[in-house]
């Protein structure tokens, strides 16, 4: 019994605290466009979109087959005089001051085009470049950031500046959390290790 609570005890600690952080239309399929259509700068998708994006539904040029949640997807177009960073799409989110925050989403080439790196940032902060190499959609994650602020603006930025015309499929946004420990919860965890390694070497003598 003992054992097993302080094993919860551990497992407490060690555990991401979950919380309830939403992020609005995360798999791009408001509004409906049908099957086949596409719209820049959708209005209506709670998302921003700037300069070349927006939404595309199954059957329309941007991505082929179906992505992974749902009919419809976010597209990210670099064309050639597009200014570095003025392809975009974007989402304030209401988050926890001092809390870890991690993204995840799928993305996918355009079928025919070629590679379309984008960077996705927490306000200022750079979470990592993406460049999907397949058109069937992949799974990322990107590096994880403490949130600074209550509200913080998650953004894709298509990289470019391209030669010609480069796009990116994007779809299925998520987020990760997880409560920073105060330097007394490592204490505690640290403490709870000794007394279970102590349990197991005990267990072993008798």
């Amino acid at each position: 019994m003992k054992k097993s609570l302080l094993l919860s005890s551990i497992c407490v600690l060690a555990v991401s605290a979950q919380a309830s952080i939403i992020i609005s239309n995360p798999s791009f399929e408001t509004p409906s466009l049908g099957a086949g259509g596409y719209s820049y700068n959708t209005a209506g998708a709670t998302w921003v979109f700037a300069n070349h994006s927006g939404e595309a539904a199954t059957g329309s040029p941007w991505f082929s087959g179906s992505p992974p949640d749902g009919v419809q997807a976010a597209f990210l177009q670099n064309l050639a005089g597009d200014a570095a960073g003025s392809d975009s799409i974007s989402q304030t989110l209401g988050l926890s001051i001092g809390t870890l925050y991690q993204f995840t989403f799928s993305a996918a080439m355009r079928p025919g085009f070629q590679a379309a790196p984008f960077t996705v940032f927490l306000d200022s902060n750079n979470l990592g470049t993406f460049t999907p190499l397949s058109t069937t959609f992949v799974p990322f994650t990107t590096s994880a950031v403490i949130a600074t602020s209550n509200t913080m603006t998650l953004s894709f930025f298509a990289v470019g500046p391209s030669v010609n015309d480069i796009d990116s499929a994007i779809d299925n946004v998520g987020i990760q959390v997880a409560t920073v420990p105060e330097p007394g919860s490592f204490v505690l965890l640290g403490a709870g290790l000794l007394a279970l390694g102590s349990m197991f070497k005990l267990k072993q003598r008798n």
